[in-house]
C-alpha cells in the first residue's frame, strides 16, 4: 500500500497544482461551488454591436470570471424566446443560444430562480475572429 502511495503521489500532486489550483486562482472558484443545476453555455450574437450601437466585443472583453450576470426576457425577430445576458450596468454582452432559450424562458415565467455567472473569455483563433464568452447558468 506505500509502495502505491509513493508512485501516484507525484500525480495526484500534479493534478492538484495544474487543475485545481489554477480554478481558484483565477476566481472561478465561485463558479464551481454553486449548488443547483448548472449549464455551461457559449454566448451567442458576441460579434454584433448592441442596438444604442455600443461593442459587445468591448463590453466582453471587461467581464471578469466570477462575475455575476442578468438574464433580462427580451423576444426578438430572431427568437421569441429570447434571452439576454446583461452585465450588472445593462450592457449586454450577448444571447443565450437558441436551443436553450425556450427551456429558461419556460421556468423564467414559472418563477423559478435562474442566475448567471461569467465563466471565461474565448479568444480569437483561426476559426473566428473575434473573442466569444462562456457563461454559467444555474438553476436553483
Amino acid at each position: 500500500m506505500m509502495i502505491l502511495k509513493i508512485i501516484f503521489f507525484p500525480f495526484y500532486f500534479m493534478y492538484l497544482l495544474f487543475w485545481k489550483l489554477p480554478v481558484y486562482i483565477c476566481g472561478k472558484a465561485k463558479i464551481n461551488n454553486l449548488k443547483g443545476r448548472n449549464f455551461r453555455i457559449a454566448v451567442a450574437g458576441v460579434a454584433y454591436k448592441n442596438d444604442d450601437r455600443t461593442s459587445r466585443q468591448k463590453i466582453i472583453k471587461k467581464c471578469k470570471a466570477g462575475e455575476e450576470l442578468m438574464l433580462v426576457r427580451s423576444p426578438s425577430k430572431y427568437d421569441e424566446y429570447g434571452i439576454q445576458i446583461c452585465r450588472r450596468n445593462g450592457s449586454c454582452i450577448g444571447w443565450v443560444p437558441e436551443r436553450y432559450s425556450y427551456e429558461f424562458t419556460s421556468e423564467m415565467e414559472r418563477g423559478r430562480v435562474i442566475k448567471a455567472y461569467f465563466y471565461g473569455l474565448l479568444k480569437p483563433d483561426k476559426h473566428y475572429d473575434f473573442y466569444g464568452g462562456r457563461v454559467t447558468i444555474v438553476k436553483e
